[in-house]
C-alpha cells in the first residue's frame, strides 16, 4: 500500500497489529484493514501502538521512514526472486513503484551487502541468454547492458568473453 495513500486526518485506524510469522521482531501494521508495512517491535512500544488508535499525521511521520524501508526491502526481495537485476535496475524499478528514493538505495545497498547484487554475473547471465536465443552482435548486446544500467567497463568485458567464444562466420549462418 503506498502510505501517501492513506488519510492522515485522523479518520483512519489501526486495525492489527499482528506479529509476523517469518520475523517475530516485527509487526505487521494494518490500518483500515490495508496492509501497510512491517516495523520494530520496539517502534510499535516506542509509539504505544495498538489496535483502534487513529492513523494521524504525526503518527504517519513517526513511522514513514521506517515503512517505507521495509516496504522497499521486501519489494527487492520478490523482484530478485523472480530474476537477477543490475543495482541500477533495481534502483529504478523500485522507484517506479512508488518507493521514495531513499528507501529504494537503502534497499539496493541492502542486497548488495547480502551479495544478492552482482552486475558483472548478471551482465553474463543476459549476454548469454540474448546469443542462446539468436546470435547478437556487440551494438545489440551494449545497447541491452546499458538500458539495464551495467557499466561500460563490465559491459566492455562480458561481451569480450562472449564473442571471443563465438565463432561469427558460423553465427551468420
Amino acid at each position: 500500500v503506498n502510505l501517501k495513500r492513506l488519510a492522515n486526518d485522523g479518520s483512519e485506524k489501526i486495525t492489527g497489529l499482528p506479529i509476523c510469522r517469518d520475523d517475530p521482531a516485527r509487526v505487521t501494521v494494518i490500518v483500515s484493514s490495508k496492509r501497510i508495512g512491517r516495523i520494530l517491535i520496539e517502534t510499535k512500544n516506542k509509539h504505544k501502538l495498538v489496535k483502534g488508535m487513529r492513523w494521524t499525521l504525526e503518527l504517519h511521520e513517526a513511522l514513514f521512514e521506517e515503512l517505507s524501508r521495509q516496504n522497499a526491502l521486501r519489494s527487492a526481495l520478490r523482484m530478485l526472486t523472480l530474476s537477477a537485476r543490475s543495482r541500477i535496475d533495481l534502483e529504478r524499478s523500485l522507484i517506479g513503484r512508488s518507493h521514495p528514493r531513499d528507501a529504494a538505495v537503502g534497499a539496493v545497498e541492502k542486497m548488495d551487502a547480502m551479495g544478492a547484487l552482482d552486475d558483472e554475473l548478471f551482465a553474463a547471465g543476459l549476454v548469454r541468454r540474448e546469443l542462446i536465443r539468436k546470435p547478437a552482435g556487440r551494438r545489440l548486446l551494449e545497447s541491452k547492458l546499458r538500458a539495464k544500467g551495467v557499466s561500460d567497463e563490465i559491459t566492455r568485458r562480458v561481451i569480450d568473453e562472449a564473442l571471443d567464444e563465438r565463432d561469427p562466420y558460423e553465427d551468420a549462418m
